[in-house]
């Protein structure tokens, strides 16, 4: 039987938060750290492995890296 909630409480994969950045507006505002969704999106490859790091680390322990101060 298909567990709603056990799916809701999974952690996202890569191909989901890809999905979710590239639908981002590239031209939207920049974030307070002055980065827009067009920076993370051009260099996904480079930076893919560190924003999969902060969300593990937001999910498991509800806060953020401490490499981002």
């Amino acid at each position: 039987m298909y567990d709603m909630n056990t799916w809701l409480a999974c952690p996202l994969s890569i191909i989901e938060i890809w999905d979710a950045l590239s639908e981002l507006d590239v031209d939207n505002c920049p974030r307070m750290n002055g980065l827009t969704p067009h920076f993370f999106t051009s260099l996904w490859d480079f930076i893919k492995e560190d924003i999969i790091h902060a969300y593990e680390e937001i999910i498991t322990y509800g806060n953020q890296p401490k490499e981002f101060g």
